[in-house]
């Protein structure tokens, strides 16, 4: 299963079941990003770094008693530890909405509608890009960057909106 595909999953499951967790005066949001990419630095037309990169963020958004609280954390896509990690979450956002003071400029969560796009490509894997850069910059000094892989933003909330976005 591609990442996007894995990734999409996992985000859903573990909206559904942070969603159902909720009592009817909480609100949650979810807003991702994420990325599985090759990352390649030249510097004198020669490769100075490579790497590949994945990474999952998530920026939880809890209301609730007229407060926000809001968290951003890695997580490492898999549903059963990253459940663990939200549960714990909520259960530290509804302990903080105790004590916080009420926000007067709150905009509550509502369900704008759902959006959904997919962008698919064929990028060169890091391997293949280097040979390819490194003999037609050979004659030159050349300095640069390439990037390729998976892109993926998203957000979804307690209310019922989804939006998914991909790009590679």
């Amino acid at each position: 299963m591609s990442f996007v595909d894995s990734t999409k999953n996992w985000l859903n499951e573990l909206a559904k079941r942070s969603f159902q967790d909720l009592n009817s005066t909480e609100d949650l949001g979810f807003s991702l990003v994420g990325e599985n990419m090759d990352y390649v630095r030249f510097n004198r037309s020669l490769v100075r770094q490579s790497t590949q990169v994945e990474q999952l963020v998530l920026e939880c958004t809890f209301q609730a008693k007229g407060c926000s609280i809001a968290y951003k954390i890695s997580l490492t896509g898999k549903v059963e530890e990253d459940w663990k990690t939200v549960q714990s979450l909520i259960s530290r956002a509804r302990e903080e909405t105790q004590v916080a003071p009420q926000n007067p400029f709150l905009v509550p969560m509502q369900n704008h509608g759902s959006s959904h796009e997919e962008f698919s490509g064929n990028p060169l894997r890091a391997e293949d890009v280097i040979p390819v850069i490194c003999e037609a910059t050979s004659q030159v000094d050349m300095a640069g960057f390439y990037a390729g892989g998976d892109m993926i933003r998203a957000h979804q909330n307690s209310k019922g909106q989804k939006h998914w976005f991909s790009t590679k």
